[in-house]
């Protein structure tokens, strides 16, 4: 039998009335996005939260993350009053081999 490590699901849905002006800027700063200027002459990477934040996603608004980053994600998501639950779950090896960082596009 393996063991069990200790893990979290996170929950989250930006509040009712939320511009897409805010949806776009949120899912940027959450998961990174890559931008053009001048064309397409200079393009250049912004990184994102979950760059930093071994992560698994699950489904949309859907999060598991490992022991060690829960309070990073969710003052994240505090900061832009975001719905949220956060349930702590036994995690084993098989769910910690889908937890990854999202590579910078080029």
């Amino acid at each position: 039998m393996r063991e069990a490590l200790r893990g979290w699901i996170v929950v989250y849905r930006l509040p009712p009335g939320s511009t897409p002006s805010d949806r776009v800027t949120f899912r940027h700063r959450l998961v990174g996005a890559t931008t053009s200027s001048w064309e397409g002459r200079y393009r250049y990477h912004r990184p994102g939260l979950l760059e930093e934040v071994p992560h698994r996603a699950v489904m949309p608004g859907v999060l598991m993350i490992g022991p060690d980053d829960r309070a990073r994600v969710e003052a994240f998501l505090r900061e832009w009053k975001a719905a949220l639950l956060v349930k702590e779950v036994d995690l084993d090896s098989r769910d910690l081999s889908h937890f990854r960082r999202r590579r910078p596009s080029p």
